[in-house]
């Protein structure tokens, strides 16, 4: 079996899609890798079984690391002068 589904397979999938990209973003938001022909036709490769490719894995905490940002700051600028 092919890694990739054939031009026939994607265009009954799209069917009532006309324009290569409009299929292209159809095929994305089934959560299919989709890639360019050279000829513009989209290149949408199956999925493989036990690989998700929507899935995102974070981190419990987001966001700027607010605590090594000052740290950095404090060693780049040496001991802290007094101003007047």
């Amino acid at each position: 079996m092919n890694p990739y589904f054939s031009d026939a397979e994607v265009d009954e999938m799209c069917e009532g899609l006309e324009q290569d990209a409009a299929k292209a973003r159809f095929l994305r938001r089934l959560g299919l890798r989709v890639d360019r022909k050279p000829n513009g036709r989209p290149l949408a490769w199956r999925p493989v079984e036990g690989v998700s490719t929507t899935q995102v894995t974070t981190s419990p905490h987001t966001g700027p690391n607010v605590v090594g940002l000052d740290q950095w700051n404090r060693s780049r600028r040496g001991p802290q002068s007094q101003r007047r």
